[in-house]
């Protein structure tokens, strides 16, 4: 699975050339990390096996808000 140029996250790496880990990011700072994740799992689960890790940088978001911050994505 690949990230198109209109998704919501953007996709790089730690070192330049490197395929570990992967980073991804909000491309927007509204960017609900959770329901991203809910809604991607598939791609995650793609990344997670090709590049052995993810750091996900959801730092600009809202992720602990008093809405969102007692969520969390099950395993599947």
């Amino acid at each position: 699975a690949r990230l198109q140029a209109a998704d919501p996250v953007r996709r790089s790496f730690l070192t330049p050339g490197a395929d570990f880990p992967i980073m991804l990011e909000p491309a927007a700072p509204d960017l609900d990390p959770v329901a991203w994740a809910q809604a991607n799992r598939g791609l995650i689960d793609d990344l997670l096996l090709r590049h052995g890790a993810i750091l996900f940088q959801w730092l600009s978001c809202r992720l602990l808000s008093p809405q969102s911050g007692r969520r969390s994505v099950p395993p599947s």
